[in-house]
């Protein structure tokens, strides 16, 4: 996960501050959401010991732990390449994309159920909402896909699997406690996509295509399963109804 063409001398030519900046970005990144994916998966936690009678979907556990497994594997591989272990890090290339490979179809699968396990347990309908965790999953999947397929080409490879996993955070968000984040704080995730470009900017003074192409495609993508979920689209809900 090298820099793109000029991205080392453009950084040694701002200062230190810069370069630090610039060399251990995705380092601090991929350290950020691991704290922000471990504090949400605590209060989950606490959430199911003080509900012991209610248990939840064996699917949904079995995302949660798909989950932290790939943000751990990010904080590991982006330390990696950080430090210069090409070969480590390749070596564990392949256990990353099975667990990218099974990701997406844990988190459709929990979707679905959970929002089985609602209805069960006498709570509204909410079928139509499971277009937004499917929508955050199909997302994952062509950031992902797209970053094994460019795998060879650092400077796409890393941003991509940046964007896939700040995607990926976009479910733990919501469940910070109140007093660490606001109601309604879900799509801040893109927030950290929108500094890896700040990040280019300022050590590049431009932004690689990744995110000047990938983070508006992005935001359309989730604006519009949001307003086909607000606006309450007859043959959607009549789908998701179906599915569910």
């Amino acid at each position: 996960m090298s820099a793109f063409p000029g991205e080392v001398n453009s950084a040694s030519t701002r200062g230190p501050v810069a370069g630090r900046f610039v060399s251990h970005f995705y380092v601090a990144m991929a350290l950020f959401i691991a704290l922000i994916v471990a504090i949400a998966f605590a209060k989950r936690a606490l959430a199911d010991l003080s509900d012991p009678f209610s248990p939840r979907p064996w699917v949904l556990h079995f995302h949660i732990a798909l989950s932290a497994i790939w943000v751990l594997l990010f904080v590991v591989q982006t330390t990696l390449i950080d430090r210069n272990r090409l070969a480590w890090h390749r070596s564990l290339g392949s256990f990353g994309a099975v667990i990218g490979t099974l990701l997406p179809i844990a988190g459709i699968a929990t979707a679905i159920a959970a929002a089985r396990f609602h209805i069960a347990q006498g709570g509204p309908d909410r079928s139509a909402a499971i277009i937004l965790p499917i929508s955050d999953m199909l997302a994952f999947a062509v950031t992902f896909v797209l970053a094994v397929w460019w795998r060879g080409r650092p400077e796409y490879h890393r941003r991509l699997m940046l964007m896939a996993t700040c995607v990926l955070s976009l479910a733990a968000f919501p469940q910070l406690p109140d007093w660490l984040a606001p109601a309604n704080t879900k799509y801040v995730a893109d927030v950290l996509i929108a500094a890896g470009a700040a990040r280019d900017w300022v050590a590049l003074r431009r932004i690689h295509p990744v995110y000047r192409f990938g983070l508006p495609l992005l935001v359309l993508w989730q604006l519009t399963a949001r307003w086909i979920y607000i606006s309450a689209m007859p043959a959607w809900i009549a789908i998701a109804h179906q599915i569910v």
